[in-house]
């Protein structure tokens, strides 16, 4: 039997699965069911799927695909090779670098949750702001990156995001990024490089989380976190204190009763 010994097999299994099963490219053309507005510049080697819908002033770069039912609203930019899965949403100025991927359903540059407090109940903010999509950066399906107020909501070149994640508005994250299922992140929060939250981890308003950090699943984190720190917990603490924390958990009933005790032997007379 044939067998390879790699550094580092997970690579080489990728790598070989992207051999063995290459991505077909879409041929160029547009369909009849979609919407372009006359107003939009497409480039001559692009696909538009069905009732995919384009609207006034988008750019669409050389090698984009645009899937059934995908709807870009004024003014969105595609860089070359941008590939925008089925029902994918793209609101207004909306800027995408090159191959950047974007699964369905989910919803680039809508408006950040923005409410003011007065007498007569909320006040609307305008969100005028725009979302940049650096070059490389792939967004999962169902996941939400919302523009700010004004200015820029922008993620960092090669970041991934995978499903079900909300990026709120004003967020800045570094190159290189990775956000696991379920992550959230409040308006203002900045990221370093190379940052990685994993599945469920809640990043409160304008903390700071530095280069390479680390946060592990349903930590909630506050305030900043240093570069190369691992954390965990909620609120998220060094991931070492953390484990030993955890391990005095199911003792915390025996060790209150202890103190009970030795409180009582101490009031007697």
């Amino acid at each position: 039997m044939a067998w390879v010994a790699l550094k580092d097999p997970r690579l080489g299994f990728a790598e070989a699965l992207g051999a063995l099963h290459p991505q077909v490219a879409k041929p160029a053309g547009i369909h009849p069911s979609a919407v372009v507005d006359a107003d939009a510049s497409l480039a001559a080697e692009v696909h538009v799927g069905a009732r995919a819908v384009v609207a006034a002033g988008c750019t669409v770069s050389r090698g984009c695909t645009l899937h059934p039912g995908v709807v870009l609203y004024d003014n969105v930019q595609l860089a070359e090779g941008c590939e925008i899965h089925a029902n994918a949403v793209l609101h207004p100025g909306s800027q995408l670098g090159a191959g950047c991927v974007i699964q369905s359903n989910a919803v680039i540059g809508a408006e950040g949750f923005g409410f003011v407090p007065s007498a007569g109940g909320w006040v609307k903010m305008p969100q005028t702001g725009r979302v940049v999509l650096e070059d490389g950066v792939e967004v999962g399906c169902g996941s939400t990156i919302d523009r700010p107020t004004v200015g820029e909501t922008r993620i960092g070149a090669g970041t991934k995001i995978d499903n079900l994640v909300h990026v709120g508005h004003g967020v800045i994250t570094g190159r290189g990024c990775a956000l696991a299922a379920q992550v959230g992140i409040a308006g203002g929060a900045v990221l370093g490089n190379g940052v990685i939250l994993a599945g469920q981890v809640g990043v409160a308003n304008r903390a700071v989380i530095g280069d390479r950090a680390i946060a592990s699943s349903k930590s909630g984190i506050h305030g900043e976190i240093a570069a190369g720190e691992v954390v965990s917990g909620y609120p998220a603490i060094p991931n070492r204190l953390w484990l030993r924390c955890s391990a005095v958990f199911n003792k915390l009933p025996e060790l209150a009763r202890s103190v009970r005790q030795l409180r009582a032997a101490a009031e007697e007379p």
